[in-house]
């Protein structure tokens, strides 16, 4: 809503009081956090290492489920969704959310003849669809991994490092980790066992509606929201004219909750009592 209010010169300090009378309405939601940059980042494959005095391009291992030990969207300590199936409750909007997985990703050809990450290899994990934000830092730096010989667990410090990226077309958000020891380092191992979680806030910008439902993607599945918060925003501007001796105020009072949701105004008082604030100053 956009109003004109006109001024003599001679007051030009004022103070902006607002009533906001809230009555007869329902607030049904806000906006998800908005980040300062947009935390994605699209999937480099033409890294190039040098082994042996030649440049070998980095090699993209294809996800395959298998490598999947467990998948859950938890908020809170309730959780929303487990694996691949369909959600058992609701996201809350406001509130972030996380995805934690346990991957188990091949490292050596094992006795099936079988590809298998070499050093310097990436992979790119489905973590979830699209409508998500990234919370924090989208580059997780390195991180342990283990395996096992003869019964006893072993770690591999630093075995990969980590990021965050999201495809540009399908906005999926994938976990790209890079191997980064000699195989040879790795003895024994036949597969390397890891923990891999992100934590995710909705985008309002990518969600989709059903039926004036909102959702996400995840596995392919819908994951329903619940409602927005509200929030009211007032914005006000003035311009001098100095040939007419006016100053044009202009005021702006918007709401910014659930994408197309319509807000009435009946109800609000907008007071402006310039002639309280003191003093006139030239």
């Amino acid at each position: 809503m956009w109003k004109k209010i006109k001024f003599k010169r001679g007051v030009l300090s004022t103070v902006l009081v607002l009533g906001l009378l809230l009555t007869n309405f329902s607030p049904l939601g806000i906006s998800a956090k908005e980040s300062e940059n947009e935390q994605t980042a699209v999937v480099n494959e033409n890294r190039v290492t040098a082994q042996g005095g030649e440049q070998k391009a980095a090699v993209e291992l294809k996800w395959d489920g298998s490598y999947l030990l467990s998948r859950t969207v938890v908020q809170g300590d309730k959780t929303i969704q487990s694996g691949g199936n369909e959600a058992t409750g609701i996201i809350n909007p406001n509130k972030d959310f996380r995805v934690n997985m346990k991957v188990k990703l091949p490292v050596a050809e094992g006795k099936a003849s079988r590809p298998y990450l070499k050093k310097n290899d990436f992979i790119r994990i489905p973590m979830i669809g699209k409508g998500v934000k990234v919370n924090g830092t989208s580059d997780l730096g390195k991180i342990d991994a283990k395996f096992l010989v003869d019964g006893a667990e072993q770690t591999v410090k630093q075995a990969f490092s980590a990021k965050v990226v999201a495809d540009e077309t399908t906005k999926t958000v994938y976990m790209v980790m890079t191997l980064l020891v000699d195989n040879k380092e790795l003895k024994d191992a036949v597969d390397l066992t890891a923990d891999i979680n992100m934590d995710f806030s909705v985008d309002q910008s990518g969600i989709g509606k059903d039926d004036g439902r909102n959702y996400i993607y995840s596995e392919e599945k819908k994951i329903y929201l619940g409602k927005f918060d509200n929030k009211f925003v007032v914005e006000k501007t003035g311009t001098i004219d100095y040939d007419k001796g006016n100053i044009d105020w202009t005021v702006k009072v918007e709401k910014i909750g659930d994408i197309g949701e319509k807000t009435s105004l009946a109800g609000y008082k907008f007071e402006d009592p310039i002639g309280k604030v003191g003093a006139y100053i030239p």
